[in-house]
């Protein structure tokens, strides 16, 4: 029988329930809504924040009533949804329209220019036929699909904290990518899951999966099943954090991690740019995965960095490494569950990855899942041990770095109004478009399905 692995349930009071229940969240029920009905995108923070106060509250009574949170999730869904979709057309989105477009007079099933990544246009194939080509629906459709997907994955494996771990991927900078790197989120709705699953057919299932819609997801198959084997993990957690908690008797853990970052500094880029023109020149490589390997580790790579190596973009992904090694540094990991066991191996593996972007001049993109999909990793600080039975400082921090999220997200959203940025989203003015504006654009979508 196929599985999938879901959180353990807690036998004594989890810190963040506790933190959660002392807010009246009919207050911010009201609240919420209210701020959502002038606008809508910063209101469905504090509709998320409700849900959680509603999850917390029944937890610590033992009682299941998350059917309550219903309501407020398909308006989430249908916010975010629509803001995603009002996206004006730019770059790769273009492209995907005009390969839309073309699917809706295709005969069969052959799509041409797309390689070998066929996945992500089978739903695209079978809704031109009733989309008419209509763009603005089928930027809506397929906003929908990805927001409802990363919706369902986090009630499924998450469900003590899902409302949290939405709230931390709306505010986050890359989760507005959606539409522009379509086909890669995609195939993070097959990554994610295979990282939480416990069935090994079904892991590798879903790995293939995410490998037939972006050929990018070959950098996650040996991090996720290396994070399979539970012991050989604790170990490596454990040599990590000799490291970096520096104690005498680990000396010769310091010289090694000391030889280990200087060596490869020295002669960096002559090697890299060395070994990715002979792995990209063997005759058994696919054409078609040595350009990705090209694009993510060789030369291409560089124009791609020089745009989003900014402080501003990565400031939100350098506080999330922080907030996370924070608790991956105060974790027992002997102690730990497997999910919290998986996500600190992907993390390490995807955190070296983005020093090698600085480093090595790696493309952006190989960590591209962290940046866009950060609350998937934060079962690290949710499950972990520091915040089980009572109010702790550990609780603290991670209420303050949410705290400190939502203003960041507030000031990205008025710089992002102020400043003319490469993804416009409700024609550049999207604190001042109210809920109504979000309904007529939700119905002209649906016209658009019936024309």
């Amino acid at each position: 029988m196929i599985s999938v692995q879901k959180t353990e349930n807690i036998s004594q009071p989890h810190g963040l329930h506790l933190l959660f229940t002392k807010f009246n969240k009919y207050i911010i029920l009201t609240f919420s809504l209210f701020i959502w009905s002038i606008t809508p995108i910063v209101g469905v923070i504090f509709i998320l924040l409700y849900c959680q106060m509603n999850i917390s509250s029944y937890q610590i009574k033992s009682k299941n009533k998350h059917f309550l949170n219903i309501i407020p999730l398909i308006l989430v869904v249908f916010t975010i949804s629509t803001y995603i979709a009002s996206l004006e057309p730019y770059g790769d989105t273009e492209v995907y329209i005009s390969i839309y477009k073309s699917l809706k007079d295709e005969a069969t099933f052959s799509i041409p220019n797309i390689g070998m990544e066929p996945l992500s246009f089978i739903l695209p194939k079978y809704l031109s036929k009733l989309t008419w080509g209509h763009e603005q629906s089928f930027l809506l459709l397929q906003s929908l699909t990805i927001n409802i997907a990363f919706t369902i994955i986090s009630t499924i494996f998450i469900p003590e904290f899902y409302p949290l771990i939405i709230l931390i991927n709306i505010m986050s900078q890359g989760y507005y990518f959606q539409l522009f790197w379509m086909r890669q989120f995609y195939s993070f709705m097959f990554i994610i899951p295979a990282i939480y699953a416990e069935n090994f057919i079904l892991g590798w299932t879903l790995i293939y999966m995410g490998l037939l819609t972006h050929s990018s997801s070959v950098i996650y198959i040996l991090p996720i099943v290396f994070a399979k084997i539970n012991g050989a993990i604790i170990e490596v957690i454990s040599t990590i954090k000799k490291i970096f908690l520096i104690k005498s008797k680990n000396l010769n853990y310091q010289f090694i991690f000391i030889l280990f970052i200087i060596l490869p500094l020295t002669l960096s880029n002559y090697w890299i740019r060395n070994f990715v023109e002979l792995v990209t020149s063997l005759p058994f490589i696919p054409s078609f995965l040595s350009q990705k390997i090209n694009l993510y580790f060789g030369d291409a790579s560089i124009a791609l960095n020089e745009e989003n190596f900014t402080l501003r973009n990565q400031l939100r992904s350098v506080f999330d490494y922080i907030i996370l090694f924070i608790f991956m540094m105060n974790t027992n990991y002997k102690k730990s569950n497997t999910i919290v066991l998986k996500c600190t191996f992907l993390l390490l593996t995807i955190f070296t990855l983005y020093i090698g972007s600085y480093i090595f001049g790696f493309n952006f993109r190989v960590s591209s899942i962290f940046f866009c999909l950060p609350g998937f990793f934060y079962p690290i600080v949710l499950y972990s041990k520091k915040l089980e039975g009572r109010l702790n400082i550990y609780s603290y921090i991670f209420f303050i770095s949410l705290v400190l999220r939502i203003f960041y997200f507030f000031s990205a959203m008025i710089l992002s109004y102020e400043e003319d940025g490469y993804l416009k989203f409700w024609d550049g003015q999207p604190l001042n478009t109210p809920i109504t504006s979000y309904f007529n654009f939700f119905i002209q979508c649906l016209e658009g399905l019936f024309q």
